[in-house]
């Protein structure tokens, strides 16, 4: 079985070397992911090592072809927005790499690398070109309104300006998860009251009505005592006449 060397990244964004048994490079790139490292270079032992000439082309050559390929075309109608499970399961992860000390820059490119949701692997893409040209990731995050509102910029720029990013994400994170666990409360509350008054007895409740009989019809003739009720027995003598 030939034997690949690789040069990956473990979960603290460290680089490191080694030699994997595999079939092919595909299964050798699988055999890494499994085992928690992010492979950055991957090529077959014996047809030239190094990152340099051949070698270099041909581990780029196998990094595209284990990468899906995108499906180009024209989107009327793309999605922009992300799911708030989506965002906070970020917002968590990227407090946990850099709270175990992992660059910004890193563990951008490390989330972006795993992120399964096309809209938030865009936006992380963007966020590390960013970055890397010399933005903060407040003034990075302020670019994408829909995503990341004026409360999550803002706490994220305090925690730039006092050192505590790691804390604030974390607290950022936390908010999210209260803030959907709120919002499911009130929907099942506002499904059950609509239950309720969809049920079967507000359904067979109908308005009951009361007929006048032969001498009452008129509606002046409610109140007996009254003068209007004694013009109804006048009218109704003269037209039995």
């Amino acid at each position: 079985m030939p034997r690949f060397t690789y040069i990956a990244l473990d979960s603290r964004g460290q680089e490191s070397t080694g030699l994997v048994e595999a079939a092919s490079t595909n299964e050798a790139i699988g055999q890494l992911r499994q085992a928690g490292y992010f492979p950055t270079n991957v090529y077959e032992e014996g047809k030239g090592g190094g990152r340099d000439g051949k070698a270099a082309k041909r581990a780029a050559k196998a990094a595209r072809v284990s990468q899906p390929r995108e499906r180009k075309g024209i989107v009327l109608f793309q999605r922009k927005k992300v799911k708030p499970k989506i965002l906070m399961i970020f917002t968590r992860q990227l407090a946990t790499l850099i709270d175990s000390g992992l660059p910004l820059l890193r563990s951008l490119n490390v989330l972006a690398k795993q992120e399964r949701d096309p809209v938030l692997k865009n936006t992380i893409n963007k966020l590390a070109d960013s970055v890397q040209g010399g933005s903060t990731f407040s003034e990075s995050l302020a670019q994408y309104p829909i995503i990341f509102n004026d409360l999550y910029v803002n706490m994220v720029k305090a925690g730039e300006v006092g050192g505590v990013l790691e804390l604030v994400l974390t607290r950022l994170a936390e908010f999210q998860e209260k803030a959907a666990k709120i919002k499911n409360k009130v929907a099942a509350a506002m499904s059950q009251s609509w239950d309720f008054c969809s049920s079967s007895s507000c359904q067979n409740s109908k308005p009951s009505f009361t007929t006048c009989s032969a001498a009452n019809r008129c509606p002046l003739s409610r109140r007996s005592s009254s003068p209007s009720a004694d013009l109804c027995k006048v009218i109704g003598s003269s037209s039995s006449r």
